[in-house]
């Protein structure tokens, strides 16, 4: 008679194959893209809309932040300035840039390679440059103060010109994208069956490209409004949404209608932003997947005169960013222009000297550093895993979240949720880690 044993031997483990392995590893790596983002990008915004709803003693006001600020006799100014100024801004820039874009993609102009790379110079310079170099143009003790004959350059004409300046080369690789993927056959029929030039401009190539005028405007609007560096230079008396910013909260230590101030501004920038994606996956369902490169042919008379439009424009943004080389260098503006070193004499100035540049430069690196690795992550776990498609969603949306907040109201939202006595990573709180973080 056989006997059970009292320890049967345990059946042999299943064995965990690859594409379990697999999916367990993406799963922790996605726990961990959110968790990093939640902390950088969602509490940060929720505790900008914690503050102002708010006071500060702790206790909930509601919206009697938004309520006093909408009877402070500046808002509706501030507000119409931003707008009406961001808008005449990305209609002038993207206007400048089409043709631009045109003369680089649609025809044979000479040099068109050193056209492109000098109008993508402003895009390493801050926006402050191209401010403080047409004051240094137009401004009271300016080169050209006369030219503008008696407008002055600051205000109006100062934010204009200056946003236009620094937001070119956004548009410009915008619509040379767009002008660059468009259908060469559609141009190319249209020419054999004796359509002029103009006219297929206008019938094939300007509605082949809408979709990258109308992104491109959107994306230099947004810029232009949440942009600060410009009008706070040239700005004068010309109030908008961003200074503002800027007043309530360095200049009356008022947090909470800093908040208020951030959160409408983040209004018109989120609205352009949901419009420009909409905009862009029409665009991307609307490309063929046969469409050819259109070769462009010489044309004697539009080449010349499209050289000259790209030379004039070349030319005004080197002469821009050269006079402030220029001004670097000068021994005292505007009386002794004779050239001198002393002004990088960083340790003279007040600021920090030498080692606020060293600051600037870990800082820069880290940005670069943690930006290239973060951005890499999420792309790839958006784009690469076949499940856990809701977290994935998730991890998309939060990402796209900066690029609708602008760099001020994600800055103050760092402050009041990093500088939070409850908070455990108080202590990165005034860090060149926690300033790259928020770069990134």
């Amino acid at each position: 008679m056989s006997t059970l044993s009292l320890n049967p031997t345990p059946a042999p483990l299943r064995p965990v194959t690859s594409a379990t392995a697999e999916r367990s590893w993406l799963a922790t790596l996605l726990g961990v893209a959110l968790l990093l983002l939640a902390v950088g990008i969602a509490l940060p915004v929720l505790a900008l809309l914690g503050m102002s709803l708010w006071g500060s003693s702790g206790e909930f006001v509601g919206l009697a932040h938004f309520d006093a600020y909408a009877r402070s006799p500046n808002v509706l100014s501030s507000l119409f300035n931003s707008v009406w100024l961001s808008a005449l801004s990305a209609s002038v820039c993207v206007l400048l840039a089409y043709g631009y874009a045109y003369a680089l993609t649609q025809s044979c102009v000479r040099g068109a390679r050193l056209f492109r790379a000098v109008a993508l110079i402003p895009l390493l310079a801050p926006s402050l440059l191209m401010a403080i170099s047409l004051i240094y143009l137009f401004g009271n003790q300016g080169l050209l103060k006369g030219a503008l004959l008696g407008m002055p350059a600051y205000g109006p004409f100062g934010i204009v010109t200056g946003s236009v300046l620094w937001t070119f080369p956004h548009a410009l690789l915008i619509l040379s994208t767009a002008l660059s993927t468009s259908d060469g056959r559609l141009i190319e029929a249209a020419t054999t069956l004796g359509a002029s030039r103009w006219r297929v401009f206008c019938q094939v190539t300007l509605p082949g490209s809408r979709y990258g005028l109308m992104i491109s405007w959107i994306v230099v609007f947004v810029l232009v409004i949440t942009d600060f560096g410009v009008p706070k230079v040239i700005g004068g008396n010309t109030q908008v949404l961003a200074t503002d910013i800027y007043k309530q909260v360095i200049g009356q230590q008022n947090l909470p209608m800093g908040a208020v101030v951030a959160l409408i501004l983040l209004l018109p920038a989120a609205l352009a932003f949901v419009a420009e994606q909409h905009l862009r996956a029409r665009q991307s369902a609307s490309l063929g997947v046969r469409s050819a490169p259109y070769q462009p042919q010489p044309h004697r008379v539009l080449d010349r005169a499209l050289f000259a439009y790209c030379a004039l424009i070349a030319l005004a943004l080197l002469g821009v960013l050269a006079v402030a080389v220029f001004a670097s260098l000068a021994n005292y503006w505007p009386y002794n222009l004779t050239p001198s070193f002393k002004n990088y004499d960083f340790d003279m100035m007040d600021g920090g000297g030498w080692a606020s540049y060293g600051n600037s430069l870990r800082m820069a690196a880290g940005t670069a550093v943690l930006g290239s690795a973060l951005s890499f992550l999420t792309a790839y776990l958006v784009e690469k895993p076949r499940h856990l498609a809701g977290a994935r969603q998730v991890l998309n949306a939060i990402a796209s979240v900066p690029m609708a907040v602008p760099g001020l109201a994600l800055g103050l939202g760092y402050i009041l949720f990093f500088n939070a006595g409850w908070n455990p990573l108080h202590g990165l709180y005034g860090s060149l880690t926690l300033m790259s973080v928020c770069t990134v």
